[in-house]
């Protein structure tokens, strides 16, 4: 049973990540990008002495009081394990971002592909 869940929760560290990564990359598609990330990314570019993984933490920190004003007694604490979840997740958009800081796409077939590839 414990060993089920360990890799239950390697398994959603590695979702998590593989998804931070996806973000990254459809970001630096220069396409667009999903709404949930795009105001973390604004943000970003507003302020870029905070990186964008700081933005979508404290983003999704609201998102979270925001289901605690909604939910009230039915909010379950269970859900706090968010906040690490969230850490994990922006950690992971900072460290992809430090890694395809040198990429920027010279074309439009470029753009595509990384957006194919995100």
């Amino acid at each position: 049973m414990k060993q089920h869940l360990a890799l239950r929760w390697c398994l959603l560290a590695i979702g998590i990540v593989v998804m931070a990564a996806g973000i990254v990359v459809v970001t630096k598609s220069a396409t667009g990008n999903t709404p949930i990330s795009s105001t973390g990314y604004v943000l970003s570019v507003a302020f870029p002495s905070v990186s964008y993984g700081v933005f979508m933490f404290f983003w999704n920190i609201l998102l979270l009081i925001g289901q605690v004003i909604i939910l009230r007694r039915r909010f379950q604490l269970l859900a706090l394990l968010q906040i690490p979840i969230s850490v994990l997740f922006s950690l992971s958009i900072d460290g992809f971002a430090s890694l395809l800081s040198w990429f920027a796409p010279a074309n439009y077939a470029e753009s595509l592909g990384m957006l194919a590839l995100g």
